[in-house]
């Protein structure tokens, strides 16, 4: 069988294989000068496949995740690398399973998730369990959202992240995921795309996250307060910094920069 062949969106010119990085579908074309990137594939699975997939998904957003892990036993018998079966499957073990392993979701996330090489399909079916499971999935965002950042286009992370992160945000306790790579992600996702809702999400931390001073009036708490100051208080600044939309620029830095001036204002008390 002949081996496929890809070409440059722009200029039609051969791309040999071994010069496309296949994670992130982008390659350089020497003709064009300039990195390109490949479209999306849908997926070439057989009829029994698709049919074990589509099974799958729907027994696991039933919440019969006994039943979907069963199912995505038979889709890796047909096709050992989906990242979707793979994830219904360390899902069940992490957390259903009489005999819980949290190790087996979180290497899953470090390696079949970072490494996989989705189609639109797969692809689509893990938002939607991630969505599904937002409660828990939101220990590993850094993951998710890093690696949709360099494989998504800015209105497909937009399209996932609005739904995603906002509801990750608003239920954590503390701000110790908030950490320099979690901001970098978010810093770098704002210059590319518009996240109303989880912008918002990032400025409701500030008065709502009990970490927070302003929610619960221990200013007295110097060093707590040093902390959460400069570790999320600026860093959410940079990142409304980024916003490119003139209305939301104006809309999300005016109201960080009122509530920054009150909340140094009780920082000199």
């Amino acid at each position: 069988m002949e081996a496929e062949k890809y070409y440059c969106p722009g200029c039609g010119a051969l791309i040999p294989a071994d010069r496309i990085d296949f994670k992130t579908r982008t390659a350089y074309c020497d003709f064009c000068c300039q990195t390109i990137r490949f479209p999306k594939q849908h997926s070439h699975n057989s009829p029994s496949l698709s049919i074990a997939l589509e099974e799958t998904l729907k027994l696991f957003m039933a919440g019969n995740v006994e039943s979907a892990k069963s199912e995505a036993e038979t889709v890796l018998s047909l096709s050992s690398g989906n990242p979707a079966a793979h994830f219904v499957i360390s899902y069940y073990k992490a957390y259903i399973a009489e005999i819980k392993s949290s190790s087996v979701i979180k290497k899953y996330f470090e390696t079949t998730w970072k490494d996989a090489l989705f189609e639109i399909e797969e692809e689509e079916m893990c938002k939607q369990m991630l969505l599904k499971t937002v409660l828990r999935s939101a220990e590993f965002e850094e993951q998710i959202l890093g690696k949709l950042m360099e494989y998504d286009d800015p209105k497909e992370m937009a399209d996932f992240i609005e739904k995603f992160s906002p509801t990750a945000i608003s239920t954590r306790r503390d701000i110790r995921w908030f950490t320099p790579a979690m901001a970098s992600i978010y810093k770098e996702l704002t210059l590319k795309c518009n996240l109303p809702k989880t912008w918002y999400a990032l400025y409701s931390v500030i008065r709502k996250n009990p970490d927070s001073p302003l929610f619960s009036n221990d200013f007295f708490l110097k060093t707590k307060t040093r902390i959460f100051y400069e570790d999320y208080l600026l860093k959410v600044g940079d990142i409304f910094s980024g916003i490119k939309d003139e209305r939301w620029h104006k809309e999300f830095n005016g109201a960080f920069l009122k509530l920054k001036k009150d909340f140094e204002a009780k920082m000199q008390q």
